[in-house]
């Protein structure tokens, strides 16, 4: 893909369900320690805002909005797209980096091979995987995700 800047990849997942590993963790914190650190409230918005044909591809455009009182490093979600009689057309995995506390950013992702009119729902199946600062894992981070939709399809979560 050759957009820059605000765009992100979409990555075909065709592996089992995925699970997300942190190397080089720091030793053990006190219980409660790293809780009092992290969000326990606030929200992650994500919305469809449109879908845009393109040569040979749909491109989805997306508004993320951290509502976190810390900057958002990367949340990565385990996607699915259905076609118009409900049947999955393809799985995908859409990454939203670096958004800032209280921002909203838009983000790009190109579907190859498929047509935006083929397209009536998006299901967020899973939270891959949700950061902060430091690359700090965010416990129970599908708790704060709420999603929506502006475009023809529907996003679910």
């Amino acid at each position: 893909m050759r957009l820059a800047g605000l765009c992100a990849a979409a990555v075909l997942v065709a592996v089992p369900p995925l699970v997300a590993a942190q190397e080089g963790t720091s030793p053990a914190a006190p219980p409660g320690a790293e809780r009092a650190a992290l969000p326990s409230h606030g929200a992650v918005n994500v919305e469809l805002n449109k879908l845009e044909p393109v040569a040979s591809a749909c491109r989805a455009y997306f508004l993320v909005e951290n509502q976190m009182p810390v900057p958002l490093q990367e949340m990565r979600l385990d996607v699915f797209l259905f076609d118009l009689s409900g049947v999955v057309l393809r799985r995908v995995a859409l990454s939203f980096a670096d958004v800032g506390v209280d921002k909203i950013k838009v983000a790009l992702f190109d579907l190859p091979d498929l047509a935006c009119t083929d397209v009536s729902r998006l299901l967020v199946n899973d939270v891959i995987g949700c950061t902060i600062r430091n690359n700090e894992n965010v416990p129970d981070c599908g708790d704060l995700l709420s999603v929506g939709s502006k475009a023809s399809a529907e996003f679910r979560y």
